[in-house]
């Protein structure tokens, strides 16, 4: 990435053999973008942070080679979406941050060869993802801080990886995600998801991932939550979940990651959680753990990485925890 003034930019489109080009947070604006069109090769570009709005796509739109275009941030509204929407070539687009709106979708749901699809904070309903539906080869889509409560329109498509942090899906938009086969990688953070909703998600065996902060399930959501046996990276954090709501989860045996800070799991907690064997990262951040789960927890061999802060666990607790980073695997420790 360069730091690029306008002179600097007016170098760069000299250089038409380029390539891929990242300008990013630049002095680039909807006036001088025409000298970005000059580069005809280019195949990827980011601009991100550039504030080209809907005139600097104007320009942007001419390099019909790109395949690879990330502009966020920049103002771009529904005339702007509209321009990208000529760029036929694009496999990646990431927009998040502007004002595409439901307008903007119908264009940008007509590029065909989309696989990956970055809309987070851009004034999306359930109206506008019906624009989306054809977008047969994305396998990953990003919707963060919009205004959805319903994927019923684009649940057939081929998703490995989704992302609705921050909507309003909640338990009756949960089961569209759960029609979703193919998922692997699912973000559904601070939804208004409870434990009904979780158990709706339970079926996704398929999951390796699954991110559901700030949702408030439970020891019954988590119950049903550690029946998806296939999960690798799991994250609580916030979730209102006791010891009692990780038994099943400490049967989860491929599970490495595990973030269940915020919660009042207690040494209980801290009990199961010791007996997997191979979890390499680990934050219990203020779980209200005292010295007894400071032993369970320092007696794990397979940490690597451990975020203890914020608990009760005493003078000796700490030594104990601090002990780790000396014996065994231990990198990275906040305590």
């Amino acid at each position: 990435m360069m730091d690029c003034n306008l002179e600097t930019i007016n170098e760069i489109s000299n250089h038409s053999k380029l390539t891929e080009l990242c300008i990013n947070s630049s002095e680039l604006t909807p006036q001088s973008a025409h000298l970005i069109a000059k580069l005809s090769n280019l195949t990827n570009l980011s601009i991100n942070r550039c504030s080209i709005a809907d005139l600097g796509t104007n320009n942007i739109s001419q390099l019909k080679q790109i395949k690879y275009l990330r502009a966020c941030e920049n103002g771009i509204g529904s005339i702007g979406a509209r321009n990208i929407g000529e760029m036929k070539n694009l496999t990646l687009l990431e927009l998040s941050g502007n004002r595409i709106g439901d307008d903007g979708l119908e264009s940008i749901g007509k590029l065909s060869k989309l696989a990956y699809l970055d809309l987070g904070e851009n004034e999306i309903t359930d109206q506008g993802l019906k624009s989306l539906n054809n977008l047969e080869k994305l396998v990953t889509l990003n919707l963060k801080n919009n205004k959805i409560t319903n994927l019923e329109t684009i649940s057939h498509l081929k998703l490995t990886n989704l992302d609705v942090t921050t909507n309003k899906i909640g338990n009756e938009g949960a089961k569209y995600i759960a029609e979703m086969k193919r998922l692997k990688v699912l973000r559904i953070n601070d939804n208004h998801i409870t434990s009904d909703g979780a158990k709706i998600l339970s079926g996704m065996t398929q999951l390796t991932c699954i991110f559901l902060c700030d949702n408030l399930i439970g020891d019954e959501g988590a119950l049903s939550i550690g029946l998806l046996y296939n999960l690798e990276y799991l994250d609580l954090k916030g979730a209102g979940i006791t010891g009692e709501g990780l038994k099943t989860i400490c049967e989860l045996i491929n599970l490495r990651r595990l973030h269940v800070s915020h919660n009042q799991i207690s040494d209980l907690g801290a009990k199961y959680i010791s007996g997997m064997n191979n979890l390499t990262a680990l934050n219990v951040c203020d779980c209200n753990i005292g010295f007894e789960g400071a032993q369970f927890i320092s007696n794990m061999q397979s940490l690597a990485d451990l975020d203890i802060t914020k608990n009760n666990l005493t003078t000796n607790g700490i030594k104990l925890c601090r002990n780790m980073k000396t014996s065994k695997k231990l990198k990275y420790l906040k305590i």
